[in-house]
């Protein structure tokens, strides 16, 4: 098992040398460059805006573009898929976006976040707050979703474990999906439910 952070059209590649790619794309459910393999989405996450606890907008049951022009951005890389979301929020306010830092890591911008340094996009299903030290909101009047997918080459899909393994994940983002306030972390518990593959 390997990780890697890649742009969306590299994804489908790896598919030279895994059974499996979990893929994400925020344009649609086949990320670019794997309309020839095997897709399956497994889950369509919402990406929320992250906000410390005592922010001005945490007591919102969601957030617009208009919203967000003086806010402050932990912001991910020029090219990074959450960068897309930050720039159809300036195209909708005609304001650009104030990107204090650009990271990579979740786990330290969702930190930055919880300390206070501005306000970040992050998947709700993956993001994890032990301490309660940030809030969720939707983001509402722009496209703020992912989908999350398996890509295999047609040969390989065709292998029952590969076949198994797929459907496993398929019914734990089934689950997420329809508990969209969920957390990932919180439905590991499916995982042990795995029935050996013979």
């Amino acid at each position: 098992m390997e990780d890697f952070d890649l742009s969306e059209h590299d994804y489908a590649a790896r598919t030279l040398d895994a059974d499996i790619v979990i893929a994400h794309s925020l344009t649609g459910d086949v990320p670019a460059g794997a309309e020839a393999l095997t897709t399956r989405v497994l889950a369509r996450e919402p990406i929320d805006l992250i906000v410390p606890r005592d922010h001005p907008l945490a007591g919102r049951p969601e957030v617009r573009p208009r919203d967000l022009r003086d806010v402050e951005w932990i912001a991910v890389p020029r090219g990074y898929p959450f960068d897309t979301i930050v720039q159809a929020v300036e195209q909708a306010t005609g304001v650009p976006a104030r990107r204090a830092q650009r990271l990579r890591d979740n786990r330290l911008v969702h930190s930055l976040v919880a300390a206070g340094a501005g306000v970040a996009l992050l998947p709700r299903f993956t993001t994890a707050d032990a301490t309660g030290s940030t809030v969720a909101i939707p983001l509402r009047g722009v496209r703020a979703r992912r989908s999350i997918v398996a890509l295999s080459r047609p040969d390989r899909a065709a292998r029952y474990a590969v076949r198994y393994v797929t459907d496993t994940l398929a019914t734990i983002g089934a689950d997420l999906g329809r508990n969209e306030a969920g957390n990932v972390y919180e439905h590991v518990h499916i995982q042990a439910k795995m029935k050996p593959c013979h």
